[in-house]
């Protein structure tokens, strides 16, 4: 805790307003609080955050978890009445049924610590019920957006590691949150981006802990890494990757190997108020510490295995059933493509991961320190355990989401790293093609900011599509809660 107290003293002495470290965060709330969804398109909710609001609603006006008197949940039924789910006879989107009364399947973390706002909110007089709008767009800003802007100021303060000028880590601040998808989820209620913010915040309090000069005054900073990558876990599960890879960054750092296991245990006790939070908020409703969307059991849903023998999908594609490993090399390649360059693609979105992949390239040939090096091996693992987890998982990839968004997690991670590559010289062509790969990458992320979530059909939400509804639009549906409440727009 010395060293947290120190550094707030040294605080004092500094430059108060610093202009190049306030440029990324201020850009991107400039771009993002005018786009948030509850502002411009009100009416324009995803299964996903209808069911987190209605878990909001539960917490703070129903004492509890359970959604079915919440105005969110009549919501989610009317989306069940209006378009038959795609697989199986689901009784409510976003919804698990226990002991008969209905609860929100996604992680409730997010949901919980969400709740503490809107019950101040609604002491203030603002509730979902009279100003629906004004209070999710408030949520949002806090749970999502300003953590984005926060992400954006920390790469320019992780920039240092490959010293580089102010400016340049400015820039490298600005192509990460508005090239990477970053901003693209920054305007709308999702677990994801906040989820990516929390991961470089548990990273930069590790490369502060590499510089900091007496390593037995570093505990604060190791406590508060493992708090982030916990935080980051229990709201979006892909992260729990990087909270058990980051340990190898611990143990590479230069200390004693006293210190390194010591290091590691104040890492784990950072964890625990995370974890223990996700255990009392999950286990009370599902009975273990998986979440409701995975007990399939608990929404109606037909497991994957019951779902279909195998037998007719071979017989279906003409394919020999002797033969039942070609089926299934054939089935991950296509599903890898599709993750990578389909039309919800990694790099068909944000081609400029390349250079990020470059930079990562560079760090581990060259001559870095060790945990320079692990943290960027710990980057490039991460990143290729959960694509290789969700091709593997066969997950829906058509869900009416825009892009890859189980990847938001690593990608400002991922590119964050083109800094080493931008402290290299290069010819002037190279500089041309990294430019457009930033600015296609950057106009996507935009793209996606403006219309996070399309009704469409399914599997046919792509750049174009959403191109097309903010030019044209899309046809008016039913009012919602959402849309007008007592006669209110």
């Amino acid at each position: 805790m010395s060293a947290v107290l120190d550094y707030f003293r040294r605080v004092r002495n500094r430059q108060v307003v610093r202009p190049w470290a306030l440029c990324a965060p201020v850009v991107v709330l400039i771009i993002a609080l005018p786009l948030l969804r509850p502002l411009r398109a009100p009416g324009d909710v995803s299964e996903n955050e209808l069911s987190r609001l209605a878990a909001i609603e539960a917490y703070v006006e129903h004492d509890g978890a359970a959604i079915n008197d919440t105005q969110f949940f009549a919501d989610l039924r009317r989306e069940t009445d209006q378009a038959a789910p795609p697989h199986g006879s689901r009784a409510v989107p976003g919804a698990i049924v226990v002991a008969n009364k209905y609860y929100s399947d996604r992680p409730p973390v997010m949901a919980y610590l969400l709740s503490w706002p809107y019950a101040v909110m609604r002491r203030l007089g603002w509730d979902l019920s009279t100003n629906p709008a004004l209070v999710v767009y408030v949520l949002t800003m806090l749970g999502v957006t300003l953590p984005v802007a926060g992400a954006a100021g920390l790469i320019y303060r992780m920039g240092r590691m490959f010293e580089l000028k102010r400016p340049y880590r400015t820039g490298l601040a600005l192509s990460v949150a508005l090239g990477s998808g970053l901003i693209g989820y920054a305007t709308v209620l999702n677990p994801h981006a906040p989820a990516a913010a929390l991961v470089l915040s548990a990273c930069a309090c590790l490369f502060h802990v590499t510089v900091a000069r007496n390593p037995t005054r570093s505990g604060a900073w190791l406590m508060m890494s493992g708090l982030c990558a916990a935080f980051a876990a229990v709201i979006d599960l892909s992260a729990a990757v990087f909270l058990l890879l980051l340990i190898v960054v611990i143990l590479t750092f230069r200390w004693n190997w006293s210190l390194r296991f010591g290091g590691i245990l104040l890492y784990l006790i950072g964890t625990t108020p995370a974890l223990l939070m996700h255990a009392a908020l999950t286990v009370p409703v599902t009975g273990d510490l998986r979440p409701g969307f995975l007990h399939t059991e608990l929404a109606g849903v037909p497991s994957p295995a019951a779902a279909s023998t195998g037998t007719s999908d071979e017989l279906e594609e003409g394919v020999s059933p002797q033969a039942p490993w070609k089926i299934a090399l054939f089935r991950g390649l296509d599903r890898s493509l599709g993750a990578l360059v389909g039309s919800k693609g990694l790099f068909s979105h944000y081609p400029v991961i390349l250079i990020g992949l470059l930079g990562l390239a560079l760090v581990l040939r060259r001559h870095w320190p060790a945990s320079t090096k692990a943290m960027a091996a710990v980057t490039l693992a991460g990143a290729a355990i959960i694509v290789a987890s969700y091709v593997f998982l066969r997950v829906d990839w058509t869900q009416a989401m825009f892009g890859p968004r189980w990847f938001i997690v690593f990608l400002p991670l991922l590119l964050f790293w083109a800094g080493a590559w931008l402290r290299k010289t290069h010819h002037k062509t190279t500089w041309v093609v990294a430019a457009v790969l930033l600015i296609f990458s950057m106009t996507v992320s935009i793209l996606g900011a403006a219309a996070p979530f399309v009704r469409a059909t399914p599997g046919q939400y792509t750049v174009v599509a959403a191109y097309r509804h903010l030019v044209n639009g899309e046809p008016k549906r039913p009012t919602t809660t959402m849309q007008i409440v007592d006669g209110r727009p």
